[in-house]
């Protein structure tokens, strides 16, 4: 039978257990990450392939992050002797959550949201043409993170993105593919 003695000792050595543990766990986690790389932008009828992204995510726990992101995606389309360029931006900020139980494969989810950027030119008969316009969005997505045993490694994710344009608003689908680094 235990003493309150051994009951006391045991409950004080789990408790440092868990004490010290919590900081080697959260070492897992480096304090940041920056990832960069290309980025292709689906919209419901229109693939806009010529695009990047950059993220930097700050490490609050193993599990979650504090995420700023920022795309681009361009294309050039010709017809009737006119050329219009377009150019689509995102600037996004919230949320993500990591799955770190191996170091070498971290999968992740996210949930941003901010703004979303279009603009639209052309030159026609010596006169330039331009419209633009600034829409709330919202990204829900994810990606997992290849790491060889360093602190760089290959990150791919794809998400949903919702821009709430008048009426009735427009969805988009993003794949990104690129490098990341821990900090």
């Amino acid at each position: 039978m235990l003493s309150r003695c051994h009951v006391a000792c045991a409950l004080s050595v789990f408790s440092m257990a868990l004490l010290f543990s919590s900081p080697a766990a959260a070492q897992d986690a480096p304090v940041g990450e920056f990832s960069v790389g290309y980025n292709l932008l689906r919209f419901e009828e229109n693939t806009v392939p010529a695009g990047w992204y950059a993220d930097v995510a700050a490490n609050v726990s193993n599990a979650l992050a504090v995420v700023g992101q920022v795309t681009g995606n361009y294309e050039s389309e010709e017809g009737f002797g006119v050329e219009v360029d377009a150019s689509y931006y995102t600037f996004m900020a919230g949320i993500r959550f990591s799955a770190r139980t191996n170091p070498n494969f971290v999968p992740f989810g996210q949930v941003l949201a901010g703004g979303a950027r279009s603009k639209f030119s052309t030159e026609a008969g010596g006169i330039d043409l331009s419209e633009s316009n600034t829409d709330g969005a919202l990204q829900i997505g994810g990606g997992v993170n290849l790491f060889g045993g360093g602190s760089i490694g290959a990150r791919v994710g794809a998400d949903y993105i919702r821009v709430f344009t008048e009426g009735e608003g427009t969805n988009a689908f993003r794949f990104a593919a690129g490098v990341v680094f821990g900090f």
